[in-house]
Parts: structure tokens; C-alpha cells; sequence
């Protein structure tokens, strides 16, 4: 989010009040209110967006709560017609560590509770893809905060190299959210 307000990118955003949120709003960033939990208020939250960034509670364990808002947000999009959906995910749906791990290394039904709950906010997210938003589905095995922008400029670097894929014309309006 930085990153795009430091580019003069339109970033809204929507999460759990605190010091991140308010660093946000202060840099510039357009916060936008709603219960997650009321689909209507999602839909409104979805209006008029061009990408959807959803990081549901990426440094702890899911709800099942979350998974919930997770599929009103999917649906959400799906209904304001957003055309990129992006779910941050976790690395630990592989449920070991170490490098270069591939697709087919996800176990078919995770063992932790938290592989689980991510793996199925990830299969809801591709699932919308059918229907629409073109989805990415992320898996960085840390969580990086405010301060921390390195991940961000590398992911930029690689779009410039034409290495990840690019939706649009790079004029896009960006919506962060969290449910929590």
C-alpha cells in the first residue's frame, strides 16, 4: 500500500483500527469503513475498484469467522465486477518449511487447522476466477509490516520485468482489506 501511495495510486483501505491503519490514512490512503460480516456494507466497500489486496489476518491463525468474510468479500468483488482479486495467503499450507516448494507439494487436506483455513480461502478465491476477477493467490513465508517494504519493491521489480502477470494499464485503484 505504501508503495502505491508513494506512486500517487488511489488506495483504499479497510481493516482493524490501529497504527497501521492510521499510518495508512495518514500517507494518504482512503479509508473506507464496513462490517465484514454485512454483505451489503461489503458490496459498497467493493464499489468502484479496480483490485481487491484481501490479508486476512495474515500473522495468526483464521477464524472461521474469517473464512466467512473471506466468501462475502469474494462475492463482493464478484458482484462490483473487480477486476483483480488478490489473496494473501501463507506459506505454511505446505506445512514444512525450506525452499522452492511447488503446487503439488500442498497437501490434499492439511493436518493444522491453519493450512486448512488458509488452503480453503485460497480454493474460494481461484474458484471466483471462473466467474470474472483475474485471481493471485500469494504464499510468502513471512509477514512483513508497515516499515518493511522490501517484499513490495521486489514484487514491483519483477512486474517491471515483466515476470508477473499485468492486469490493465497500471492506472488501477487498489482496495486493501483485513478481516479480523
Amino acid at each position: 500500500a505504501c508503495d502505491l501511495l508513494d506512486r500517487g495510486q488511489l488506495v483504499r483501505v479497510h481493516g482493524r483500527p490501529g497504527a497501521t491503519l492510521d499510518a495508512l490514512v495518514e500517507r494518504g490512503a482512503d479509508y473506507h469503513p464496513a462490517l465484514l460480516d454485512q454483505p451489503a456494507q461489503v458490496v459498497a466497500l467493493c464499489d468502484d475498484i479496480d483490485a481487491i489486496a484481501h490479508c486476512t489476518d495474515v500473522a495468526g491463525v483464521p477464524s472461521a469467522a474469517d473464512l466467512d468474510h473471506g466468501q462475502v468479500l469474494i462475492e463482493a468483488a464478484l458482484q462490483q465486477q473487480v477486476a483483480q482479486f488478490v489473496y494473501v495467503s501463507s506459506a505454511r499450507v505446505y506445512e514444512r518449511g525450506g525452499e522452492a516448494l511447488k503446487e503439488d507439494q500442498v497437501p490434499a487436506k492439511p493436518g493444522s487447522r491453519e493450512a486448512q483455513r488458509r488452503l480453503q480461502l485460497e480454493r474460494l478465491a481461484l474458484a471466483a476466477g471462473e466467474f470474472g476477477p483475474q485471481v493471485t493467490v500469494l504464499r510468502p513465508a513471512q509477514v512483513l509490516g508497515l516499515a518493511d517494504r522490501d517484499w513490495a519493491r521486489w514484487l514491483l521489480e519483477r512486474a517491471k520485468a515483466r515476470q508477473l502477470g499485468r492486469n490493465g494499464n497500471g492506472l488501477n485503484r487498489w482496495d486493501f482489506t483485513s478481516a479480523g
